[in-house]
């Protein structure tokens, strides 16, 4: 395929007077917490430089970024007369690299002003005023003559500027963009004002590129391409008022289909033994495209992907989500697409770029784009690396469950959403709409389901993202944390895990601020490998066993006060590397300890099991890295205090598995004895001192005949249903020791408030005569995120004797309200040293 993504400037484009007047060296990012590596190769006279609509192309354009004189102003008010600051376009007013950095309101209005000139050649035909994206409703001046005004925050819009022009060389251009946020009821994600949680810093006014373009007075307006792989064909309509289209596709410098015909008529271009469009083989064809009408002529420059998108069954009987008729198991991160110095805006088309990229180096085939359109770059360095997409309508209303938008809202919302499909159609990347998110401003679902479907019959259309289902898409889609849900599909619905992981980790110097959170945390890089492989192994396995056709970690990157990445917000630190991604998703899982080295002696015996049969295990005792050549694991190894084993799988094909290691635990004071990777550290009573012992394994198992708890391998849940008397032993007996002991658990919950969750629920330690001992502290049920999904417990006993103790946790029958469920997510037991 060929390049068309670099820059197209033209060689004699005139500097605006604006250009000659406000020195680039002037401008520089407003400092403050953290900014990626890509900030400091923004060019303030040519930032984002590339040609922004890669599938439709024409030779003479002008990219219209650069610093822009800018004020805001009362929303009411008039233009204003002078414009004292100066923005770099296309940062949104509150990022680091718009040189502003500050929050507006919908009490603002923002006003930005440029002057341009333009080749005299461009007068002969019709000039176009294009807009990437603008958030929310812009209004255009050309000359101090109202031009048009647009409502949306996330699709591209342009206006014919041709009558509006001056005789003379320059030109005014002003442009006045009022965004209302999370205050408004239209799409807006997860953008808002008062920043918490999973919501972030807005991104106001104009936050795509501005650029001009030169047509033909009858020019080519847009296109259609629907691939049929099956028929080895391509669909193909061409959007102009009048004239013949010719269209040739190529592959490099071979013809390989040619179709000619009216402008708004269906052509078909044959593509014979075409080579279909994969993640692992993202082949795309060029198109070329002429329009003639009379004496007009337009030639535009595209390409497209031969690649099929249906729901059936796979080899098995088993519905799935198939790519070219074959079940491929997709696998990605959640992609929320924001960036700490250019907030909705990257800052430079290599760190659009990189995230793509990133992607890919970990193995991944897809990527869920939530809750945000990106620009047609993002979109075509999917379809160029081979990344499939799901892509997300944004939030709409409150954006919260339950939220019933108003019916203006409801309106925007259709309108948009149409927008979405409709200007990112011809992505062959994209592979699934999501029309809700979690019942955020979910609304007259089956009839949305419906009108998407109608407009899109190629691609898999998913209803509502663990939302609310009404049964009127192609797929089942739950989430779930921080291990995947396992949704079984039916004979028509294909089932997938939207959301997983959550898997915190702060890295000093690249965090936002210090209040970094994620929906499970680690202390070090170990750790958090070890929970990432659960939830990886969780997610192949309900593959296999519940037939999912794909699972989504959350998420790609940190984001302002989530440390649940991937990577660190400035993209500098990979915390999960991506080869061990790869190894997890080929299944190459590293050798299991069956026996623990002794606690409390001076030698111990390492007992190991490979993952699977056929599977060799390699290992050192001096502190390096195992490779495929070390020593050979045959029995039992006997190792003593000083030793730590290091081991990994080999696998069939020279797979290798990562490092895992069995150190010598030997008890003192302030040590922890065993480190379980399933509960939170840095909430529980002690967790943060040096005199906490952690007296669970990750082995244990946690069953009996009236519950199931097994929190590390995702296999079960004890789910708490409204209505019943639940009962389940959290452990057997453990032989404590003498001492001061705190309690802790966590429940999740689809409740809205903790106290629909917390109000029947115990949690109790026993003793070996089965009574409850009496915690000499106790806390409430603690809700610790919004509308009471994660809530807390902790007791806390002093001055316990020597003996056999047990964990009980007991939910009554009103423990959840209207029928809502929970789950226990975690516990722990620890002891306090003397």
């Amino acid at each position: 395929m060929k390049l068309l993504a670099g820059p197209m400037l033209l060689a004699g484009m005139a500097l605006s007077a604006l250009a000659l007047t406000a020195k680039a060296a002037d401008w520089k990012p407003v400092p403050g917490n953290i900014m990626t590596r890509w900030a400091a190769q923004v060019d303030p006279a040519r930032p984002l430089p590339e040609h922004p609509r890669p599938q439709l192309v024409r030779p003479a354009w002008q990219n219209l970024n650069g610093l822009w004189q800018f004020e805001i102003a009362a929303k009411e008010a008039a233009q204003p007369a002078q414009f004292s600051r100066q923005i770099l376009v296309p940062y949104p007013v509150e990022s680091a690299l718009s040189g502003i950095k500050q929050r507006v309101s919908q009490k603002d209005r923002l006003w930005y002003r440029r002057d341009f000139s333009m080749p005299a050649a461009w007068r002969k035909g019709r000039v176009l005023l294009h807009f990437t994206a603008s958030d929310w409703s812009t209004e255009v001046f050309v000359n101090g003559k109202p031009v048009g005004k647009h409502e949306g925050g996330y699709d591209p819009f342009e206006f014919d500027v041709t009558d509006f022009l001056t005789p003379g060389g320059g030109q005014s251009l002003v442009v006045s963009v009022w965004d209302p946020t999370a205050e408004g009821g239209q799409p807006h994600g997860k953008q808002t004002l008062v920043k918490h949680n999973i919501f972030y810093t807005s991104s106001s006014g104009l936050w795509g590129t501005v650029w001009l373009e030169a047509v033909p007075k009858s020019y080519v307006k847009g296109i259609k391409m629907v691939p049929d792989s099956d028929a080895g064909m391509l669909k193909l309509t061409v959007q102009a008022d009048a004239g013949m289209v010719r269209a040739i596709a190529r592959d490099g410098q071979t013809k390989v289909g040619e179709a000619s015909g009216q402008a708004g008529a269906e052509l078909v271009l044959r593509v014979p033994n075409a080579k279909l469009w994969t993640p692992d083989t993202p082949f795309l064809y060029d198109l070329d495209i002429t329009l003639t009408d009379g004496a007009a002529k337009d030639t535009v420059q595209s390409y497209f992907g031969m690649r099929k998108i249906s729901i059936g069954p796979d080899e098995k009987g088993v519905t799935r989500i198939l790519l070219n008729n074959k079940f491929v198991f997709q696998t990605g991160p959640l992609d929320q697409g924001w960036w700490p110095d250019g907030l909705y805006t990257a800052p430079t088309d290599e760190a659009l770029k990189y995230d793509i990229e990133m992607i890919k180096a970990h193995g991944f085939n897809m990527v869920r784009k939530h809750v945000k359109v990106e620009p047609d770059r993002w979109f075509y360095w999917c379809d160029k690396l081979g990344v499939m997409a799901w892509q997300d309508m944004p939030s709409c209303g409150r954006g919260i469950p339950g939220d019933s938008p108003s019916p203006a809202d409801k309106t925007q919302f259709e309108l948009e959403l149409r927008r979405m499909i409709e200007t990112r159609y011809n992505h062959p990347s994209i592979i699934m709409w999501v029309i809700f998110n979690e019942g955020w401003g979910q609304h007259d679902t089956e009839r949305l389901a419906g009108l998407v479907k109608t407009w899109d019959p190629h691609r898999v259309i998913n209803e509502a993202s663990g939302g609310m289902f009404k049964g009127a898409g192609d797929v089942i889609d739950d989430h779930l944390y921080p291990f995947p849900p396992g949704p079984k599909p039916t004979a028509t619905r294909a089932s997938v895990a939207g959301e997983c992981g959550g898997l915190g980790m702060n890295v000093k110097d690249h965090t936002w601020n210090d209040a970094g959170w994620g929906y499970r945390s680690s202390e070090n890089e170990e750790e958090l490998a070890i929970l990432y492989e659960q939830v990886i192994a969780s997610g192949l396995r309900l593959a296999r066993e519940n037939g999912i056709s794909g699972v989504v970690y959350t998420q790609l990157s940190d984001i302002e006060t989530e440390n649940n990445g991937l990577m660190t917000y400035d993209r500098a630190v990979s915390k999960v590397k991506p080869d061990v991604t790869r190894a997890l998703l080929n299944g190459w899982l590293p050798p299991r300890k069956t026996k623990s080295p002794g606690m409390f002696v001076g030698t111990g015996t390492v007992a190991l099991e490979a993952p699977a049969a056929g599977v060799g295990i390699v290992y050192t005792l001096d502190g390096s890295e195992p490779t495929a050549k070390s020593t050979a694991y045959r029995e039992p190894i006997e190792i003593t205090r000083d030793t730590v084993v290091k081991a990994r799988a080999v696998w069939p094909g020279g797979g290798l598995s990562r490092v895992v290691e069995f150190p010598m635990l030997e008890a003192r004071p302030g040590r922890q004895l065993i480190t379980n990777p399933g509960f939170e550290r840095g909430v529980l009573p002690w967790s943060n001192n040096s005199d906490s012992t952690v007296l669970l394994d990750d082995d244990v198992k946690m069953d009996n005949d009236r519950g199931a708890y097994t929190p590390h391998d995702g296999k079960k849940h004890f789910r708490l249903q409204g209505g019943k008397d639940q009962t389940i032993y959290l452990t057997q007996a453990v032989a404590l020791p003498a001492g001061d002991y705190a309690l802790s658990m966590w429940v999740m919950s689809r409740a809205n408030s903790a106290n629909n969750l917390g109000s029947n629920l115990s949690l109790e330690l026993l003793d070996g005569n089965a009574q409850v001992v009496k915690p000499v502290n106790s806390s409430s049920p603690d809700c610790l995120s919004p509308k009471g999904v994660y809530v807390q417990w902790t007791r806390q006993y002093s001055g316990l004797k020597t003996g056999a103790y047990t964990v009980k946790f007991s939910a009554g029958p009103t423990t959840t309200a209207q029928g809502k469920q929970g789950w226990v997510d975690d516990f722990s037991l620890l002891q306090r040293s003397r």
